[in-house]
């Protein structure tokens, strides 16, 4: 297929196919899934695929090819595993021995290849939100342990983002979407926390000391943001008609995250001049809005069911006169 029928990712394929691209696909092909390959012998695809299976968000898979057939039926059929990748690193015996643009070659009846999914897909939704993609970005190892199966095992791989508090809350809620792509991020924070290499990457070039800006404060104190613990407690939309508007998220965090305490110190943009800590029983009996009484109903229902992340976040809003509550 040539012309203006032609889809953005084919057109990208037939670039990569002509070797007009050789380089990264990241930035193409926006709103098209894009995959990792894993190509080997028929022998090792049944561990490979139970290696996947039990690290999901590491290794999602999209799709298995039958041995020998060089073309993913379900996500592209018009394509050609041999030649559409733009660049192959071919692995023998656990060592990369070389790199190719094309593996006709090499190719065997023998061979199984997965699709995996590949967060790059994502950053077009992530641009979209006003998530930057294009700098501040690492491929490291961590000591994040996978759960072996058969020859395949070791330790996570994972991609590091520098992002601001807000950029990073924005993220978290957009790669949520996107489970067969990793999905939201594994950690938030110290990059120590989950014992990533930043001495040294294996994509990135070097990493710089954490930037001045809005995080400086945390590293004057010795001390890193961690948003791994902050709880999505529920949204709210003011209903019409009201003088003023807001669509605002509640957040919730155990105080036993607090890793630094800076003592009577409010700045010049706080909101909250006045702050008093408050059972939840108690914070409830203040004269409070409506609003933030319901949100206190959801918080304490969720520390009564274990305070997890993986529990639903509700949506409050008004939809023809009416409020409704949906699960986020």
């Amino acid at each position: 297929m040539t012309g203006p029928d032609m889809l953005e990712s084919q057109r990208v394929r037939q670039e990569i196919r002509a070797g007009r691209i050789t380089g990264t696909s990241r930035g193409l092909a926006h709103g098209f899934v894009q995959c990792n390959l894993a190509i080997l012998p028929k022998e090792y695809a049944f561990d490979f695929l139970l290696y996947c299976q039990r690290n999901q968000r590491a290794c999602p898979v999209l799709e298995v090819t039958d041995p020998g057939s060089p073309v993913p039926k379900k996500l592209a059929p018009s394509a050609d595993l041999r030649t559409d990748c733009a660049r192959y690193a071919v692995y023998r015996d656990g060592v990369r021995t070389e790199d190719r643009t094309d593996i006709t070659e090499l190719w065997r009846d023998d061979l199984v290849t997965f699709l995996i999914g590949s967060g790059i897909s994502i950053d077009g939704a992530l641009e979209n939100a006003d998530v930057p993609t294009h700098k501040d970005r690492w491929v490291l190892r961590t000591t994040l342990p996978t759960g072996p199966a058969g020859p395949f095992r070791g330790g996570m791989i994972v991609t590091m983002r520098w992002l601001t508090a807000q950029q990073a809350i924005t993220a978290t809620q957009v790669t949520s979407r996107f489970p067969f792509n990793h999905g939201a991020p594994i950690h938030l924070g110290d990059p120590a926390a989950i014992g990533a290499d930043l001495a040294e990457p294996l994509f990135g070039g070097l990493v710089p000391p954490v930037p001045e800006g809005p995080w400086q404060a945390f590293a004057d104190a010795k001390v890193l943001p961690d948003l791994a613990a902050l709880h999505f407690i529920v949204r709210a939309i003011t209903p019409p008609r009201r003088p003023r508007r807001f669509d605002a998220r509640f957040f919730a965090v155990d105080a036993s995250a607090i890793a630094h305490r800076v003592e009577g110190k409010v700045g010049p943009d706080s909101e909250l001049v006045e702050l008093v800590w408050l059972p939840i029983a108690e914070a409830k009996s203040q004269d409070l809005p409506t609003i933030t009484q319901v949100a206190l109903d959801e918080l304490q229902a969720r520390v009564a069911k274990g305070f997890g992340h993986d529990l639903p976040s509700p949506f409050y809003r008004m939809l023809h006169r009416k409020f409704v509550r949906a699960e986020l």
